[in-house]
């Protein structure tokens, strides 16, 4: 049998010192995973299997429960949403809530929306949750005083026109910190080009807006073409699939006339187009866009250009 090393044990010591989870942070998770079962039995309501797992999962390695994900969990109550709150209240380390083809009772989202507000909420996704018109309005007034939320995806809900209220509740909120908002598939219509103006006008923070697969139409971009230009902390933007056409009427183009904004606007690295109609004329003030662009980036006067149209993306550093 081989000799065992000097210090052999020591160091299998050591190790397992450092995989054990701190005495502090046992106390930390325990807590938590008490009070949500105790809440649950005092508000006679099931637990949520995915928020016990995510605790036990922090009691057993010691790491931050950071992110909550609801992947087509059965619809949630109020009072599930009550004890979600009540749970993580004075708890700072849980940053993100994502929620996937849930559904809510009456009520459970106007709760979670103020649970949302509290100031280490940073990130909120509702994605494909069957939310209604009506439902906007709860998510917008929220929004009016939310300081801390940074990330918000509302993809594939059908919340049409009403959707103006969320664009309304954000550009209302100078304390807002959001950078990002998507809003792909939510059946937005060209009549909503007012408020989206206003929110770009308005912000200070945004620096992604992706509205893909929406009703914006050539008509919803008039009033989007000098708030783009001006939004200097704009990155992308997503106008994917929205009908738009790059024709001409009474000499004006407003597709012609978003490029130029962008154009102007050497902060902006990326643009989606793609879905659109688009064709030989459009790519000309596409081309065109990204041959003043790649010249600003050469003299260190903007950021490098990707503009994506049906389905191809064109990138300025590579034209000639």
């Amino acid at each position: 049998m081989a000799p065992e090393r000097k210090g052999a044990k020591k160091k299998k010591g050591n190790a397992e010192e450092e995989s054990a989870v701190k005495p502090e942070l046992v106390q930390l998770y325990t807590g938590l995973r008490h009070n949500y079962l105790f809440l649950c039995n005092r508000y006679f309501t099931d637990p949520i299997p995915t928020v016990k797992h995510k605790i036990d999962e922090s009691l057993q390695t010691g790491k931050p429960l950071n992110q909550l994900l609801f992947n087509q969990t059965p619809k949630l109550k109020p009072a599930d949403i009550v004890c979600l709150s009540k749970t993580f209240n004075l708890y700072d380390q849980l940053k993100i809530l994502c929620f996937w083809k849930v559904q809510f009772e009456q009520n459970a989202l106007k709760l979670l929306m103020d649970f949302s507000k509290k100031p280490q909420i940073t990130h909120l996704e509702l994605v494909d949750c069957g939310l209604k018109p009506n439902d906007a309005f709860l998510i917008g007034e929220a929004l009016r005083t939310s300081v801390g939320l940074k990330t918000i995806v509302l993809d594939h809900n059908p919340m049409q026109d009403q959707s103006s209220a969320i664009f309304q509740g954000l550009a209302s909120n100078i304390k807002s910190q959001v950078k990002k908002l998507s809003m792909r598939f939510c059946m937005i219509p060209f009549t909503c080009q007012s408020s989206i103006a206003l929110l770009l006008t308005k912000t200070t923070t945004l620096a992604h807006l992706d509205l893909e697969g929406n009703s914006l139409r050539d008509a919803g971009l008039k009033q989007l073409v000098i708030p783009v230009s001006e939004l200097k902390t704009l990155e992308s933007l997503g106008l994917a699939n929205n009908d738009i056409h790059d024709t001409t009427l009474n000499g004006c183009s407003h597709f012609a006339q978003m490029c130029i904004s962008v154009q102007c606007n050497t902060k902006i690295s990326f643009v989606d187009f793609s879905g659109n109609f688009i064709d030989d004329h459009g790519m000309e003030h596409v081309l065109r866009l990204l041959k003043q662009r790649k010249q600003d980036y050469q003299q260190e006067r903007g950021s490098p250009l990707e503009v994506k149209v049906s389905g191809t993306a064109f990138d300025d550093r590579v034209l000639p």
